[in-house]
């Protein structure tokens, strides 16, 4: 379960990321690779947060995604 929550929170962190900044890529390889890495280890803590502490998690992640949706 943890592993299928941190791979949708890693896509919902790459996707927030290139709502909040302009990306160019100068060595696709390289900016990929860190932009997954980082993905991954962002989607785990937020995993890890939803799974221990829902209550505090979920309403955060709503809001969020509201302001977000709002842009």
């Amino acid at each position: 379960m943890f592993e299928i929550l941190t791979i949708i929170c890693a896509i919902f962190v790459w996707i927030a990321y290139h709502k909040l900044f302009s990306v160019f890529y100068f060595d696709l390889g390289r900016g990929l690779i860190k932009e997954f890495i980082i993905s991954l280890f962002g989607g785990a803590v937020i995993a890890y947060l939803i799974m221990n502490f829902w209550f505090i998690a979920i309403p955060i992640i709503i809001f969020i995604v509201y302001r977000m949706l709002k842009k």
